[in-house]
């Protein structure tokens, strides 16, 4: 870009090459435009990805004995739920995994409101995604948290009713609550 700059102080001194000197310019201005565009989307692409959360999903606690052979097949569902929300990254289960074996903790650790807290510690996220699945009388309801790592207080709950099928919990109603708690 020096080097167009110098060609073109160089190219104004001369008034018999005015033709030379428009080309210059032309090539200047052009290589000055995709550098402004290149730039710009550049910083908002890096914007976009700063404004990601990352999120953990721990293992939802199943109170329903009706549903309780779900326990891992429900998180996996919030976490894919989590996986394809824009704004939110997942943390990968290894690095759960990776973090339990560091802090020598088994998985049953990261359970219900307690196992936040351990997560909201130790696992390098900005949200927390924990529940349960229970009964009232005849009814199924689904109920996730979401917790802020850094303040460790749940900032948003949600409860989802679902008609006791295992299919609607695994697909319907965990993605709307995974919606309703990260507001979309």
């Amino acid at each position: 870009m020096i080097f167009q700059i110098l060609v073109i102080s160089r190219v104004a001194s001369d008034d018999n090459n005015s033709a030379l000197r428009g080309d210059v310019l032309k090539n200047w201005l052009s290589t000055a435009r995709f550098l402004l565009l290149f730039l710009l989307f550049y910083s908002f692409e890096a914007v976009s990805l700063a404004q990601n959360k990352r999120v953990v999903v721990i293992e939802i606690e199943i109170k329903d004995k009706s549903v309780s052979n779900l326990q891992s097949r429900m998180s996996t569902c919030i976490r894919s739920a989590v996986r394809f929300t824009e704004g939110y990254e997942l943390v990968p289960i290894s690095v759960m995994e990776n973090t339990l074996a560091e802090k020598k903790l088994e998985a049953t650790s990261l359970i219900g409101d307690s196992g936040a807290e351990t997560a909201a510690e130790f696992i390098p996220a900005d949200l927390v995604i924990f529940g349960e699945v229970y009964a009232k009388g005849e009814e199924r309801f689904i109920r996730l948290k979401l917790m802020n790592t850094q303040t460790r207080k749940i900032i948003k709950q949600v409860e989802e009713p679902f008609d006791g099928t295992m299919g609607q919990l695994l697909t319907t109603r965990s993605r709307a609550a995974v919606n309703s708690l990260l507001g979309i």
